[in-house]
Protein backbone atom coordinates (compact mmCIF):
# COMPACT_ATOMS: atom_id res chain seq x y z
CA UNK A 1 0.00 0.00 0.00
CA UNK A 2 1.49 3.39 -0.91
CA UNK A 3 0.91 6.64 0.96
CA UNK A 4 0.92 9.93 0.33
CA UNK A 5 1.71 13.28 1.80
CA UNK A 6 0.35 16.52 1.07
CA UNK A 7 2.85 19.33 1.62
CA UNK A 8 1.26 22.91 1.11
CA UNK A 9 3.75 25.79 1.25
CA UNK A 10 2.89 29.03 2.40
CA UNK A 11 4.12 32.38 0.51
CA UNK A 12 6.30 33.05 3.09
CA UNK A 13 8.33 30.13 2.86
CA UNK A 14 8.18 29.88 -0.73
CA UNK A 15 9.67 33.56 -1.00
CA UNK A 16 12.99 32.57 -0.21
CA UNK A 17 13.18 29.68 -2.78
CA UNK A 18 11.89 31.92 -5.74
CA UNK A 19 14.16 35.11 -4.51
CA UNK A 20 17.17 31.68 -4.85
CA UNK A 21 16.11 30.99 -7.75
CA UNK A 22 16.16 34.32 -9.33
CA UNK A 23 19.43 35.02 -8.32
CA UNK A 24 21.28 31.77 -8.85
CA UNK A 25 18.67 30.09 -11.26
CA UNK A 26 19.16 29.93 -14.74
CA UNK A 27 16.82 31.68 -17.36
CA UNK A 28 13.77 29.38 -17.00
CA UNK A 29 14.09 29.41 -13.40
CA UNK A 30 14.54 33.23 -13.41
CA UNK A 31 11.23 33.85 -16.08
CA UNK A 32 9.28 30.81 -13.59
CA UNK A 33 10.07 32.80 -10.44
CA UNK A 34 9.27 36.27 -11.59
CA UNK A 35 5.88 35.12 -12.77
CA UNK A 36 5.21 33.16 -9.73
CA UNK A 37 6.44 36.84 -7.45
CA UNK A 38 3.88 38.46 -9.62
CA UNK A 39 1.04 36.03 -9.26
CA UNK A 40 1.53 36.15 -5.27
CA UNK A 41 1.62 39.94 -5.55
CA UNK A 42 -1.91 39.96 -7.69
CA UNK A 43 -3.50 37.82 -4.71
CA UNK A 44 -2.32 39.78 -2.23
CA UNK A 45 -4.22 42.81 -3.69
CA UNK A 46 -6.98 40.91 -4.00
CA UNK A 47 -7.29 39.91 -0.47
CA UNK A 48 -6.37 42.87 0.79
CA UNK A 49 -9.77 44.77 -1.16
CA UNK A 50 -11.85 41.70 -0.33
CA UNK A 51 -10.77 42.38 3.39
CA UNK A 52 -11.19 45.83 3.13
CA UNK A 53 -14.83 45.10 1.16
CA UNK A 54 -15.47 43.02 4.54
CA UNK A 55 -14.89 45.45 6.76
CA UNK A 56 -16.04 48.36 5.14
CA UNK A 57 -19.38 46.68 5.24
CA UNK A 58 -18.77 45.33 9.03
CA UNK A 59 -18.08 49.00 10.34
CA UNK A 60 -21.31 49.88 8.40
CA UNK A 61 -23.56 47.84 10.34
CA UNK A 62 -24.16 45.96 7.39
CA UNK A 63 -23.62 42.26 8.46
CA UNK A 64 -25.20 40.58 5.98
CA UNK A 65 -22.96 42.54 3.75
CA UNK A 66 -20.05 41.96 5.28
CA UNK A 67 -20.91 37.62 5.43
CA UNK A 68 -21.99 38.29 1.30
CA UNK A 69 -18.55 40.20 0.62
CA UNK A 70 -16.11 37.40 2.40
CA UNK A 71 -18.28 34.56 0.79
CA UNK A 72 -17.26 36.41 -2.56
CA UNK A 73 -14.21 36.36 -1.53
CA UNK A 74 -13.53 33.12 -0.17
CA UNK A 75 -15.31 31.62 -3.30
CA UNK A 76 -12.47 33.02 -5.77
CA UNK A 77 -9.87 31.53 -4.39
Amino acid sequence: MSESIKVEMTWESTLPLLLLVLEDGDAKGRKFAREELQRMARAADVAVGAGRKVVDSWESGDLAGAVRELDAALSDT
